[in-house]
């Protein structure tokens, strides 16, 4: 599980160093999260610990998730979701910032990410991309509320879209996370971009290597 040997890393290489919990949060096309637990990795009884994408954020009225569900975290929160998002927004607003950036990166290059473009018009000021990006962190955060209530991690890593653009992520996310956990456990985790950037994947694969052929072998 790629976000499992993300978590990895960072706990033997990065941040996460020597540290008793921590928590990698990966989000792409999916959003999954990978548990660290005294240098080891949290699988579960059936390998299916972190799939945090499929915690049930909408009880109605949620869109279809592939997973079968509705209303899932990763269909509010995934790029996926923010493409379909910026697409209403660009018909419903011809004319504003967004509806340029991505006509301007649809001619250029269809195969261009779209979602670049969506944090450019943000970044240029579109109101809009700036209020839609804020329901996402916002969601993101409530997860991340829910997950330090359950785990009480010391440190939360953000990893993927929301540490390439984490200043849409960051500081909403700890915002959320204060606001609505147990006493003053938001106010004791740490919540971070990770420390790898786009190698924290090939980072936490060797992890994995030297952990099952060096370090725990017996």
């Amino acid at each position: 599980n790629n976000v499992r040997c993300m978590a990895l890393g960072e706990a033997y290489f990065g941040v996460g160093y020597n540290l008793e919990s921590l928590v990698f949060v990966y989000g792409r096309i999916g959003v999954g999260a990978g548990f660290i637990s005294k240098g080891e990795v949290f699988r579960g009884s059936n390998m299916g610990a972190g799939e945090i994408g499929h915690n049930t954020m909408l009880l109605e009225g949620g869109d279809p998730c592939r997973c079968g569900k509705h209303g899932c975290l990763e269909t509010l929160v995934s790029e996926t979701s923010i493409i379909r998002q910026a697409e209403d927004l660009r018909q419903q607003f011809p004319d504003s910032i967004l509806a340029r950036c991505m006509a301007k990166c649809m001619a250029s290059d269809p195969e261009d990410k779209i979602v670049e473009c969506v944090f450019k018009a943000a970044r240029a000021g579109d109101e809009h991309a700036r209020a839609m990006l804020a329901s996402k962190a916002y969601y993101l955060g409530v997860a991340l509320a829910n997950m330090v209530n359950l785990y009480n991690p010391e440190l939360i890593l953000l990893g993927g879209l929301f540490a390439q653009e984490q200043a849409f992520f960051i500081d909403p996310v700890i915002k959320t996370v204060r606001q609505m956990t147990f006493g003053d456990l938001g106010d004791r985790v740490r919540i971070e971009a990770t420390s790898f950037g786009w190698k924290a994947g090939v980072i936490g694969a060797a992890a994995l290597a030297l952990t099952q052929f060096f370090y725990l072998k017996q």
